[in-house]
């Protein structure tokens, strides 16, 4: 079998490529998201997804991976992406979710033209008239529980002292993602704390809007009004990374801690270095893998799960990191790249 492969933040470009794709393929899957780098959790998904359909023989299938040229906050090309699936209406479409509510209208249109959708990071109870074949969810109040969990462990053994100092950098204030995870950090932080006698002061909030930038400015405006600050949550990979610089950046990194949430390679090296205290993970390769398997149940008229959750842990040290990822991924410069010397030390 062939399978057509496509990546691409220019929404126009891909378009005419996969309609020429299409003209050739029995069936024309379309993945959808945010962001398209492979380094994080959209571009692993699909590239997981991509290794199932291309080792399936049963019929020539095209993919194509769409993503706005303004990354996750483009609610303007994300939209236009979907107003041009529902022209081409592929006969799969595997929408990773952003900004919810202002989709919804083009995913009931999708199904309207027949495409058959997978929903992929939301919740079904929250779909509305959305009603996909399949979703691939990860229950994001569980990845801040698990984060919450981890470092409140942390806290418990190593803080002398009875209050732990505490900021939460939101998500966009629009994102059922954002506020489900750090509902499940405060939750799961305050009630590990208080299994040891110790309490939690919220002394900050801010939103980072899941940006790497505004987080690394954000950090130091939060660090330099509360100097005795002791740690600091990040609703995703790219907020625990520009929180880290922007405490590195005021010379307060050694002095307080910094958690993410999803795994993106240069926040696992990060843990190895010392600088991130710990991150909620899952693998999203994996989750691609289980993916791709209920689209093709689903076209054979299979049995599948209609709702597939991703297992999830936290990461703390470089150990557990290799332990869980398989070595083909770490083998990235994301990753690889930002390892102290000595540090690359894959099993096996």
């Amino acid at each position: 079998m062939k399978t057509s492969r496509l990546a691409s933040v220019a929404a126009l470009a891909v378009l005419a490529s996969s309609a020429t794709a299409a003209a050739q393929s029995d069936i024309e899957v379309a993945i959808v998201s945010g962001i398209s780098d492979i380094t994080q959790f959209d571009g692993q998904f699909s590239a997981g997804v991509i290794d199932t359909l291309e080792a399936y023989d049963g019929a020539n299938i095209s993919i194509a991976h769409y993503a706005p040229s303004g990354g996750m906050e483009d609610e303007l090309g994300m939209d236009a992406i979907l107003r041009d699936m529902v022209t081409i209406a592929p006969d799969y479409l595997l929408f990773i979710v952003v900004h919810w509510e202002t989709v919804q209208d083009r995913l009931v249109a999708l199904q309207d033209e027949g495409v058959n959708l997978m929903v992929v990071e939301f919740a079904p109870e929250n779909a509305g008239d959305v009603s996909p074949f399949a979703w691939a969810i990860t229950d994001h109040t569980e990845s801040g529980r698990v984060t919450g969990a981890s470092a409140a462990a942390h806290y418990c053994a190593d803080f002398e002292g009875d209050t732990v100092a505490a900021a939460l950098f939101h998500g966009t204030a629009s994102s059922e993602i954002g506020i489900n995870r750090m509902d499940g950090i405060q939750e799961a932080f305050v009630a590990g704390l208080a299994e040891c006698g110790k309490n939690v002061e919220f002394v900050d909030e801010v939103f980072a809007n899941f940006n790497r930038e505004r987080a690394f400015e954000l950090a130091q405006q939060v660090a330099t009004a509360n100097p005795d600050i002791h740690i600091i949550f990040g609703a995703n990979s790219n907020t625990a990374l520009g929180i880290m610089e922007g405490l590195r950046t005021v010379g307060m990194l050694d002095r307080i801690d910094v958690t993410g949430i999803g795994g993106q390679l240069e926040e696992l090296a990060s843990i190895c270095r010392g600088e991130i205290l710990t991150a909620g993970v899952r693998n999203p390769r994996g989750q691609g893998q289980e993916a791709g398997q209920v689209v093709i149940d689903h076209l054979e008229d299979q049995a599948y799960d209609q709702i597939n959750y991703a297992p999830q842990i936290t990461v703390n040290t470089c150990e557990e990191i290799f332990d869980f990822y398989p070595v083909e991924m770490l083998d990235n410069p994301a990753f690889r790249g930002n390892l102290n010397e000595g540090q690359w030390q894959p099993a096996g």
